[in-house]
């Protein structure tokens, strides 16, 4: 999954309102500034909002690009919650995965394995 443009980000909403905790996500990636030839590695730490969209990984800055790596979604509420992982590409938005996780379950994709 690669972020190529200022206006791409990858977002978290859920389909209902959380009962105590929002859920952690985070995001390893790669980002690349092909006039400097450098490949960064970073990661970024967030949570849901609820049912409205949260960013999890920000778009990339002019000229540069994001190499997904891994995303990882862990229910930290004390009751079931179905995740929607999008992707925001100015505004039109695309559903990569709605996914019911049980309290403690964890959602992971990775660039080599992908969804389960």
């Amino acid at each position: 999954m690669i972020l190529h443009a200022t206006t791409d980000s990858l977002e978290i909403v859920l389909a209902g309102a959380i009962t105590t905790n929002q859920l952690p996500v985070v995001v390893a990636y790669t980002e690349l500034d092909a006039a400097a030839g450098t490949a960064t590695p970073a990661r970024t730490r967030s949570a849901s909002n609820s049912t409205t969209p949260a960013t999890i990984l920000a778009a990339p800055a002019s000229g540069k690009q994001r190499i997904v790596d891994s995303i990882v979604v862990y229910n930290k509420d004390t009751a079931a919650a179905t995740v929607l992982l999008q992707l925001n590409d100015n505004s039109t938005v695309a559903i990569l995965k709605r996914q019911a996780l049980a309290a403690g379950e964890s959602l992971v994709w990775t660039r080599a394995a992908g969804w389960p």
